[in-house]
C-alpha cells in the first residue's frame, strides 16, 4: 500500500473512534454509567445536550434526567411508560415515555428489576432501535444503554435478539445514530456476561457487511479486555476470539485488519496464546510501544493514541524510534467489577 492510502485508511479508521465528543458528569451518581460515553480527561466538562434532530426534540445525558415524583416510583408508572412506548401515532409520545424508562432506570431500578416487565420493556425499547425516525432511534439507543449499564446481567437473555440490531446501527451511514450504537455497545461489551455477549460478536465477525464485521471486532477487542487473566476459567472464549482474530487480520478491509491488531495487543500477554496455531501471527501483529496491560480499549484517547502510533509505523517505518522511547500515556482501567 502507498504512503497515501496508508494514510487514507487510518484518518478514516481514526474517524470510528473519535466522533463522539466527550460529555462527561462532574460528579456523576454512577461513573460506570456516564465513563463508556466519554473520553479520557472530561471530568469537569460541560455536558453536551444534543439537540441536533430538530422539531424541539432535545437529548438529555443521563445526569441530566429528572428525579421520579413518589407517585412514579411504582409499577403503574412502569406499565404507562410501557403503553406510551407502544404509541405508534404519536412519535413525541414515544419519545418522552423512552426519557421516563431512563428516568426509572436510574431512580427506581428496583421496580424493574421486581416488575416481571423488563422483557417487554427490552421488546419495545429494542423495535424503537430500528425505527426509521432517527430521534427515536437515538433516544432507544441511549436508553438500552442505560439499562445495561443498570441491570447488567439482567439482560443477558436479551443479547441474542438485541445485539446484532445495535451492530447494524453502529455500521449505519447516518452518523448521528451510528454513534449513539457505539456508544450503547460500550455499555452492553461492559456489562453484559462475557459470554453472552460473545456469540452474536463472533457470528457478525464474518458478516458480508464490513461496516458491521467493524463493530464485531471493536466489540470482540472489550471482551478480549475483560477476558485477559480470566483464563483458564475463560479459555475456550479467549480461543474463539484469537481464532476471529486471526480471519481478520487478512480480512479485505483495512479497518477490520486495524481492529484486529488491537486484539492482538490486548491478548499478547495471554500464555494461552502460544498453545495455539495462530499464536505467532497474533504476536507479529501486536503493535510495539504500548503496554497491553494499561491500555484500554474502553477509551476513545487510547485507541486513537493507537493509531496514530500505526499510522507513524507505516508511513515512516525506517524512522520509528525503538519501542523504549515511544512510550504512550494512557488511562489505566479500573478493574470490572
Amino acid at each position: 500500500m502507498s504512503a497515501a492510502g496508508a494514510r487514507v485508511q487510518l484518518q478514516t479508521w481514526s474517524r470510528h473512534f473519535s466522533r463522539r465528543p466527550p460529555r462527561a458528569n462532574p460528579s456523576p451518581p454512577n461513573p460506570s454509567l456516564t465513563s463508556p460515553r466519554s473520553s479520557a480527561g472530561a471530568k469537569g466538562t460541560v455536558v453536551r445536550r444534543d439537540e441536533s434532530a430538530g422539531e424541539g426534540t432535545q437529548y438529555l445525558a443521563h445526569e441530566e434526567l429528572q428525579p421520579l415524583a413518589p407517585a412514579q416510583e411504582g409499577e403503574d408508572f412502569l406499565s404507562d411508560v410501557l403503553r406510551r412506548l407502544s404509541a405508534s401515532d404519536d412519535w413525541s409520545l414515544q419519545f418522552g415515555a423512552i426519557d421516563d424508562a431512563r428516568r426509572i432506570a436510574r431512580f427506581a431500578p428496583r421496580v424493574l428489576a421486581s416488575s416481571g416487565q423488563i422483557r417487554k420493556l427490552v421488546g419495545s425499547i429494542a423495535s424503537l432501535v430500528e425505527s426509521l425516525r432517527s430521534s427515536l432511534a437515538k433516544n432507544a439507543l441511549r436508553c438500552m444503554g442505560e439499562l445495561f449499564a443498570t441491570l447488567g446481567k439482567r439482560l443477558d437473555q436479551y443479547l441474542d435478539a438485541f445485539l446484532p440490531v445495535v451492530l447494524k446501527r453502529g455500521a449505519d451511514t447516518n452518523v448521528f445514530i451510528s454513534d449513539e450504537a457505539e456508544a450503547t455497545l460500550r455499555e452492553v461489551c461492559q456489562h453484559a456476561s462475557e459470554a453472552k455477549v460473545l456469540t452474536p460478536a463472533l457470528a457478525a465477525a464474518s458478516n458480508r457487511h464490513p461496516k458491521i464485521r467493524v463493530q464485531a471486532l471493536s466489540c470482540l477487542a472489550m471482551l478480549a479486555q475483560r477476558l485477559r487473566g480470566k483464563v483458564p476459567t475463560a479459555r475456550h472464549s479467549v480461543q474463539a476470539i484469537v481464532e476471529a482474530t486471526g480471519k481478520a487480520l487478512v480480512d479485505a478491509n483495512g479497518d477490520v485488519r486495524q481492529l484486529a491488531r488491537v486484539i492482538a495487543t490486548v491478548l499478547s500477554t495471554e500464555a494461552v496464546l502460544q498453545e495455539l496455531p495462530s499464536s505467532a501471527k497474533l504476536s507479529a501483529s501486536a503493535l510495539p510501544g504500548i503496554d497491553p496491560l494499561n491500555f484500554d480499549v474502553f477509551d476513545v484517547d487510547s485507541v486513537l493514541q493507537y493509531t496514530e502510533l500505526t499510522r507513524t509505523q507505516a508511513l515512516s517505518p525506517l524512522r520509528v524510534r525503538s519501542p523504549k522511547t515511544m512510550p504512550i500515556p494512557v488511562r489505566v482501567r479500573s478493574p470490572s467489577p
